[in-house]
């Protein structure tokens, strides 16, 4: 008899970042003293030689502190929301997904400037020592895995991004529902997946205040490009409103990309940085593989990829 299953990816680079920071805040708030000695202003600090805060007891046991109270968190968003769910439910899989620091992704290599710009904002500590010593030590400490289920994962070459929507894609057929806890709304382009946002309010489909389709929005993004992530716009001057138009009336839209040269390379760029259908096979592949072992289950491969069936220009 086939059980029901809910499966539950944690964008963990997000979570990380907020449980840093809000670390940081209650060390620098109940031990000022000793947060003066560990952290100075980013522009006094070598960058090349970060201060490791692992070397201050305090702060670890605050931090330790502050990583239970996010993990329960999730677990108090979940409940929020999806009790009734959660009361049919034989097993439930909760996958904290990471980035890959390690390795170039797919898009550095398509586009150098990828997130270029994160590389120039001055650090006043060495983020990457605390985000390995949480999933290295803290989480066996507290044993989160055995008393609460809690896995992890991260593969080689691969973005949390990447590792989620594949996830959500092409492993989770055994799944009858999907949650998502992220801030990043570039996974609005999947479908039947139920976000949540780490505050725990349910993200919205929108461009600017529009509501569109989860197809709609993934164009949008395309045509709007991604700040954050150093991809520019496909057209000058295009917002959100007049994207909207664009999206709705295609001819148009194939038209200016005609007209234009550069805008119709920029668009192409931008559906290969943005769109999830545009993960490489191999790459898929091993993601795949990885997250089969995570959640120990041989069953949760198909071969249904689950991505939308796209009508690209």
């Amino acid at each position: 008899m086939k059980k029901n299953k809910m499966l539950v990816c944690v964008d963990a680079s997000y979570w990380m970042y907020y449980t840093v920071f809000g670390s940081i805040s209650e060390f620098q708030k109940k031990s000022p003293s000793e947060a003066a000695y560990w952290i100075k202003p980013a522009e006094e600090v070598d960058q090349k030689n970060l201060p490791d805060l692992l070397g201050c007891d305090t702060y670890k046991r605050i931090l330790k502190k502050f990583v239970m109270k996010r993990c329960e968190t999730i677990d108090w968003h979940l409940r929020g929301h999806f009790q009734n769910e959660i009361d049919t439910m034989d097993k439930i899989d909760i996958v904290f997904v990471m980035d890959d620091f390690t390795c170039k992704s797919f898009r550095k290599e398509l586009y150098p400037q990828y997130k270029a710009q994160r590389k120039l904002v001055p650090k006043s500590y060495n983020m990457y020592k605390i985000r390995n010593y949480v999933f290295d030590v803290i989480f066996k400490e507290l044993e989160l895995e055995e008393k609460y289920g809690y896995k992890f994962i991260s593969v080689a070459g691969a973005e949390a991004d990447d590792i989620i929507a594949i996830a959500m894609n092409k492993c989770s057929d055994d799944y009858m529902i999907k949650v998502l806890f992220a801030s990043d709304h570039d996974f609005v382009q999947l479908e039947n997946v139920k976000q949540i946002d780490l505050f725990g309010k349910e993200v919205q489909c929108k461009i600017g205040n529009i509501e569109v389709t989860p197809q709609e929005y993934l164009l949008g993004k395309i045509l709007l490009g991604d700040g954050a992530d150093n991809i520019g716009k496909v057209f000058k001057g295009v917002g959100p409103k007049k994207a909207i138009n664009l999206i709705r009336n295609k001819d148009k839209l194939k038209e200016m990309l005609k007209e234009n040269a550069e805008s119709a390379r920029q668009y192409k760029l931008n559906k290969q940085l943005i769109a999830f259908s545009e993960i490489p096979e191999e790459l898929s592949d091993r993601i795949c593989e990885e997250f089969s072992k995570i959640v120990y289950s041989d069953d949760v491969l198909n071969d249904n990829s689950g991505f939308a069936n796209l009508e690209w220009l």
